[in-house]
């Protein structure tokens, strides 16, 4: 039992002294930290030392400094502001050449009202036959080389049926809408 108990004090001992030796170990290298880090320090509060003094040498230079670092700032709100300008330009632009083709694409639009809806069930059906009236007028005022490109009635069937929506046609071309208002005005004004 003596020596079972010898045998365990043995061992105790040996793992206080490997515990105590990673231990030295450890503080050995926080210690080198501690020196590592407190050498940076110092290096930074001299580099700051010298600083100043070259500042308390000249006192002009911290205006010189004060100036440049406020002509940085006007540069920067400067930018800021030819930026904002810059934005706010391009969205006009883009906002007016939208308009522009907006524009360009009415320009051959015509609005004829009083023209009778049709009876038909079927939307082809009844598109098919207001082309066929509108033809019928083109003829009439002798615009018959005018194309269409698309017919659509405006605005939410009405409740009374002797009342017929306007119509926009969608004319092939400019010069085709001008000689149909021309031809239209000629012949029934």
């Amino acid at each position: 039992m003596q020596k079972n108990t010898c045998g365990i004090e043995h061992q105790l001992v040996e793992n206080f002294q490997k515990i105590e030796h990673q231990l030295r170990d450890r503080i050995s290298a926080i210690e080198q930290l501690i020196k590592t880090k407190v050498g940076s320090a110092l290096q930074h509060w001299q580099m700051i030392e010298d600083r100043l003094r070259k500042l308390e040498e000249r006192p002009d230079a911290i205006e010189e400094s004060q100036e440049r670092i406020e002509f940085k700032v006007d540069q920067l709100k400067f930018n800021d502001s030819v930026v904002t300008v810059q934005g706010a330009l391009e969205g006009a632009l883009q906002q007016d050449k939208a308009e522009e083709i907006e524009m360009e694409h009415r320009k051959q639009n015509v609005i004829v009202h009083g023209v009778r809806k049709s009876n038909e069930d079927s939307p082809e059906q009844r598109i098919e036959e207001d082309t066929i009236v509108l033809a019928a007028m083109f003829h009439e005022i002798g615009a018959d080389d005018v194309k269409l490109k698309s017919v659509v009635r405006l605005g939410k069937r009405p409740d009374d049926p002797a009342r017929p929506r306007p119509m926009k046609i969608v004319l092939d071309s400019v010069e085709g809408k001008v000689k149909l208002l021309r031809n239209a005005k000629k012949t029934c004004g």
